[in-house]
C-alpha cells in the first residue's frame, strides 16, 4: 500500500488502536443495551432504566462516533506527511478524551440524554472528553500536514480523503453554529437534539465516502473504477456537505426548517455515495465474491438491508435503529475487513484469512438477525431507546433480536480479539509500501 510508510505508520497504528479499543468497550455495554429488554433480566438490576440509558448513550458513541471518526482518521492519516511532530500524536487526544467519556458514566449525577446522532451524559466530564476527541479529531484534518510529494498517485483515492478531512472540519463548523444559535435554556433533550441534528448527519457523509474509498482501495480495477469517475462522486458527496455546513448561519433560529433542510439533504445529495456504492458493488460482484473481499460483500448486504428498512421505518419505534443499525454496521463490516488489510502494512501480524472469515460471518450474520428482530418489534409497536418489549411481540421477532444480538456481540468480541492479539504479541512484520 503506496500510502503508508514511515512518516505516518505510527499515526495510522494509533488511531486504529483508538477504534479497535472502543469497539470492544461498545461490544460489552452492548450485552446490557440488548439483555436489559429481557424482563428477567430487568428485574434483577437495580435502577435498571439508568443503567440501560447510561449503556445505551455510550455504546451508540463508541460503535458510531469514536470508531467510525477513528477509522476515518486512519485512512486521513495515510495521506499525511509528519513534519511537525506533535500534531503526529493528536491520536493521544483523542483517546484520553475517548476514555474520560466512558469513565463520566461512573461518576455521581451523569444523566443519560439520547438525542440522535450523539447521545450524551449530561456531566461536565463527558463533555470534557467528548471535546478532546473532536480536537484530536480534527487536528488530524488541517491542511498543513496533509501534503506529500507524491500526492499525484492514486488521485481519486487522495480527492476521497481529503474531501473527509474538508467535511470532518465542515461537521464541527455545522456543530459549533448551532450550538450559538441554540437557546441554551430548553430542555436538555431538545437541547443536544438541536445541537447536534446538523452536524450528526453531515458526519453520515463523511462515514458513506469512507466506505466508499475502503472498498476502492480493495477493488481498484474493477468496474466504474474511472479516476474522472469515482472523483466526481468524491466531489460531488463533500461538497454538498461542505455547503451544507453553513446552514445554520442562513436560518439560525427556524429548527424546524433546518430539521426539514438535513433530512433531505441527507436522502438526496447524500444519497449520491450509497447509490454509486450499490451500482459499483452489482458491476463488481464477482470480486465481491471472492475469499478475501467476503467483508465487502456483507457490508455491502446489510448497508442495502438497513437502506431499505429506512424506508420501511416508522416514526419513535425500534424500526428506526433497525434501519441505521443496518447502514452502520455494513460500513463497519467493511472497516474490519480494512483494518485485518491494514495490519501488515501497519508493522503487525496478519490475522488468517479463515479466522476473519469466520469472525466476519458470525458477526454479520448475528446483526442480520439482530435488525430483521428490531424491524420486526416495530410492527408490534416497540419504542426505541427504552427496555419495554411489548408482550404481543411474537417469538420469532424476540429470538432474532436476542439470538442475533449475542451472536452479533461475540463476532465483535472475536474481531478485537484477533486485532488485538496480534497487536500486543508483538510485531512480526515491517510496514512497508509493497
Amino acid at each position: 500500500m503506496a500510502f503508508v510508510d514511515d512518516r505516518n505508520v505510527k499515526t495510522c497504528r494509533g488511531w486504529v488502536l483508538v477504534g479497535v479499543h472502543a469497539l470492544g468497550v461498545s461490544g460489552i455495554l452492548s450485552i446490557l443495551v440488548v439483555f436489559l429488554r429481557m424482563p428477567f433480566l430487568k428485574s434483577v438490576i437495580t435502577n435498571a432504566d439508568q443503567v440501560f440509558g447510561l449503556s445505551l448513550v455510550l455504546h451508540v458513541d463508541l460503535s458510531v462516533v469514536v470508531w467510525l471518526c477513528s477509522m476515518s482518521s486512519t485512512l486521513i492519516s495515510m495521506t499525511v506527511h509528519h513534519k511537525l511532530r506533535y500534531l503526529g500524536h493528536c491520536w493521544v487526544v483523542a483517546a484520553v478524551g475517548t476514555a474520560l467519556m466512558v469513565l463520566s458514566a461512573l461518576l455521581q449525577g451523569a444523566v443519560p440524554i439520547k438525542s440522535n446522532y450523539v447521545p450524551v451524559i449530561d456531566h461536565w466530564f463527558f463533555f470534557v472528553g467528548l471535546g478532546l476527541f473532536c480536537c484530536g479529531v480534527l487536528l488530524n484534518t488541517l491542511p498543513s500536514v496533509t501534503r506529500r510529494k507524491d500526492q499525484r498517485t492514486d488521485f481519486p483515492m487522495l480527492v476521497g480523503i481529503h474531501g473527509m478531512s474538508a467535511m470532518m472540519t465542515a461537521a464541527v463548523f455545522c456543530f459549533i453554529t448551532a450550538y450559538s444559535a441554540t437557546d441554551k435554556n430548553l430542555e436538555s433533550l431538545v437541547f443536544y437534539e438541536r445541537v447536534f441534528w446538523g452536524a450528526g448527519h453531515l458526519l453520515q457523509g463523511v462515514f458513506g465516502q469512507a466506505f466508499l474509498v475502503v472498498m476502492l482501495l480493495k477493488i481498484r480495477h474493477g468496474r466504474f473504477t474511472h479516476p474522472y469517475l469515482v472523483s466526481t462522486v468524491f466531489a460531488i458527496n463533500a461538497l454538498s456537505v461542505i455547503i451544507a455546513s453553513a446552514a445554520h448561519i442562513i436560518y439560525p433560529l427556524d429548527f424546524a426548517l433546518l430539521a426539514e433542510f438535513f433530512t433531505w439533504h441527507m436522502r438526496i445529495a447524500e444519497a449520491v455515495v450509497p447509490a454509486f456504492l450499490i451500482v459499483f458493488a452489482g458491476g463488481n460482484l464477482k470480486a465481491l465474491l471472492q475469499r478475501d473481499n467476503r467483508h465487502l460483500l456483507y457490508s455491502t448486504v446489510m448497508f442495502t438491508y438497513g437502506g431499505i428498512l429506512g424506508i420501511l421505518s416508522m416514526h419513535g419505534t425500534v424500526t428506526i435503529p433497525a434501519h441505521y443499525h443496518g447502514c452502520v454496521v455494513g460500513m463497519t463490516a467493511a472497516f474490519m475487513g480494512f483494518v485485518y488489510l491494514m495490519m501488515p502494512q501497519f508493522g503487525y501480524r496478519a490475522v488468517s484469512q479463515t479466522w476473519q472469515n469466520i469472525q466476519l460471518f458470525v458477526y454479520s450474520a448475528g446483526q442480520m438477525l439482530h435488525i430483521t428482530g428490531l424491524e420486526l418489534l416495530g410492527g408490534y409497536g416497540a419504542l426505541r431507546k427504552v427496555t419495554h418489549l411489548p408482550d404481543a411481540a411474537s417469538a420469532v421477532a424476540r429470538y432474532c433480536f436476542s439470538v442475533g444480538g449475542a451472536m452479533a456481540i461475540i463476532g465483535g468480541f472475536l474481531f478485537v480479539m484477533l486485532v488485538l492479539v496480534c497487536v500486543y504479541r508483538g510485531r512480526e512484520t515491517k510496514h512497508g509500501t509493497s
